[in-house]
C-alpha cells in the first residue's frame, strides 16, 4: 500500500467511528444523580447551606459570609458538615423511598 491508501483508509476508518461516538449526556450513578439533586444550589451552582442562606436573605457580597466563617472554630466547621451531610442523607433517603413507593 502507498502512503495515499493508507491516508484513504485512515480517514474512512475515522469518519466510520465518528458516527457511532455518542456525545450526549448520560448519567452513568443513580446515587450521584440522587446526592446532587438533593444538594442546596443557586442559580443552579451548587452552594453550602450557609451561602444559600445568606444568598436568599439577600445580604450584600459573599466575601462578609466567608469572613465569618473564617473566624469559626474548626471543630464548628465540622460540625456544620457533618449536619450538611446528615440532611443530605436524609433528603436522599426521602426521596428514595417516594421513588420506590411510585413503583
Amino acid at each position: 500500500q502507498t502512503s495515499a491508501e493508507r491516508r484513504a483508509a485512515a480517514l474512512d476508518k475515522y469518519r466510520q467511528k465518528r458516527k457511532t461516538l455518542c456525545f450526549s449526556k448520560k448519567i452513568r450513578y443513580a446515587s450521584r444523580k440522587q446526592l446532587a439533586e438533593a444538594r442546596p444550589r443557586n442559580k443552579g451552582q451548587f452552594v453550602r447551606c450557609n451561602e444559600k442562606q445568606n444568598t436568599e436573605s439577600g445580604s450584600g457580597s459573599g466575601s462578609a459570609s466567608n469572613e465569618a466563617s473564617a473566624g469559626n472554630s474548626r471543630e464548628g466547621n465540622t460540625a456544620e458538615a457533618k449536619d450538611a451531610a446528615a440532611t443530605a442523607t436524609a433528603t436522599a433517603n426521602t426521596t428514595l423511598a417516594a421513588a420506590e413507593a411510585k413503583e
